[in-house]
């Protein structure tokens, strides 16, 4: 499986903050492309440490399901069954435990959704 990125910096989720629509229609032709002929893609949310498991979840959940929305008006849907959350695990910054400002950088990094590709 390969992994490529998708970051939104905010906190707040809404469909029209995560990708671009320029950026959905050349990512679904790379994921149409012969070269990736995936088996099977993932979309998979992230969040910051800020709040509790569920809540983190279900933000990371958001993210993942409005990067779905812009590839699906783009040409290539992703089952729902493959967009998930992993909520704050697998930080790729270091989630600072002293002050949880939300606009600290290093919170903003791990507010994600990251592209899992299962190739044939």
């Amino acid at each position: 499986m390969t992994s490529s990125k998708a970051r939104s910096g905010s906190r707040k989720c809404s469909k029209t903050s995560f990708v671009l629509p320029c950026a959905a229609r050349s990512s679904a032709r790379y994921l149409r492309s012969s070269s990736t002929n995936p088996r099977d893609v993932y979309l998979v949310g992230f969040a910051d440490s800020v709040g509790g498991w569920g809540r983190n979840e279900a933000l990371g959940k958001q993210r993942a399901q409005g990067v779905a929305d812009r590839l699906r008006d783009a040409g290539f849907p992703i089952p729902s069954r493959n967009v998930r959350s992993l909520s704050y695990l697998a930080p790729v910054a270091c989630n600072p435990t002293d002050a949880h400002d939300a606009n600290n950088p290093s919170l903003a990094k791990n507010r994600r959704v990251e592209v899992w590709i299962e190739t044939r």
